[in-house]
This record gives C-alpha cells, sequence and structure tokens, in this order.
C-alpha cells in the first residue's frame, strides 16, 4: 500500500476518530474559554500560549501520537491504550467547555468603576 492510501486507510479508522475529537474537543474549550474571558474582561494573550502548551502540547499531542503509533504498528494494545487516554481527555475537556458555559451564565460582577460616583 502507498503512503496516499495508507494515510486515506487511516482517515477512516478509529484511532483517527479520537484525534478528530480531540481537536475538535480543544477547539471548543479553546473559544469557549475566549469567550468566558472576554466577556468577564480578563483575557489575556499570555492564556493563549498556556492553553497551547498545557492543552495541545500536554493532553492531544501525546495521546494522538500514541494513537498513530498504536495504528502504524498494527498493536492494538497501544490502539485500546490511546483510545482510553483519548477518552480521559474528553472528558476533562467536556468539564472545561460546561464551566465556561457556567461562567458565561453567571451575573457579570460590577467593578468597583461602576461604582464610583462621578466627581464635579
Amino acid at each position: 500500500m502507498d503512503l496516499y492510501g495508507t494515510f486515506a486507510a487511516f482517515l477512516s479508522s478509529p484511532e483517527a476518530l479520537a484525534i478528530k475529537g480531540l481537536l475538535l474537543g480543544a477547539f471548543l474549550v479553546f473559544a469557549l474559554g475566549i469567550l468566558a474571558a472576554l466577556r468577564d474582561g480578563t483575557f489575556a494573550w499570555q492564556f493563549v500560549d498556556s492553553f497551547v502548551r498545557s492543552t495541545i502540547w500536554g493532553r492531544v499531542a501525546p495521546v494522538a501520537t500514541v494513537l498513530l503509533v498504536g495504528y502504524l504498528a498494527q498493536a492494538p494494545e497501544v490502539s485500546a491504550a490511546g483510545l482510553a487516554a483519548a477518552a480521559a481527555v474528553s472528558i476533562g475537556m467536556i468539564a472545561a467547555a460546561l464551566a465556561s458555559i457556567r461562567q458565561m451564565t453567571l451575573e457579570k460582577p460590577a467593578s468597583a468603576e461602576a461604582n464610583t460616583p462621578p466627581t464635579a
């Protein structure tokens, strides 16, 4: 099988579906987190870097690597471990997305500046 055929077969495998789910979940958590931070006025660019380092490089990339190795090595035990890790990471992403949604639905706290009477 050529490289294109191998890639096409991988894209229809359970391992690729898990990787797609992880990437979609990471994007969803990122978008909801940005929206919640913008709503509260707490957005800072260093949080984007922190998200990429902790979520993408710290969770998604290692699990995707295990899934890819399991598929390419035709090792069902490795693929099963990768799928279990993907499920655990997905549960964490769902919890983070729900926390962001909950944060956006709470009443926005009044700032000290809004409570200061105008000066003449």
